[in-house]
C-alpha cells in the first residue's frame, strides 16, 4: 500500500493523471465543441472541429500514459 501511495505521488504520474482526465474530458465534450465553434445545430460525422478536438483528446490520452508508465 505504501508502495502504491508512493508512485502515485510521483510528479508524472500526477501530471499523467491531470493529462489524462482532460483527454478525456476533452473526447467526451468534442460534440459540444463542434456545434459551438461550427455554430451548426446538427452536428456531422465528418465536422472538422470535432475531429480535431478527438484527435487532441486521444493524443492527450496517449501521451499521459507514456508519461506515467515509461517516465
Amino acid at each position: 500500500m505504501a508502495d502504491l501511495i508512493s508512485r502515485l505521488s510521483q510528479l508524472n504520474v500526477l501530471t499523467g493523471i491531470i493529462l489524462c482526465a482532460t483527454g478525456f474530458a476533452i473526447i467526451l465534450l468534442s460534440k459540444k465543441i463542434g456545434k459551438i465553434v461550427s455554430k451548426q445545430t446538427e452536428i456531422e460525422a465528418d465536422n472538422k472541429p470535432m475531429l480535431i478536438s478527438k484527435a487532441l483528446g486521444l493524443t492527450m490520452v496517449c501521451v499521459a500514459m507514456v508519461l506515467m508508465i515509461i517516465v
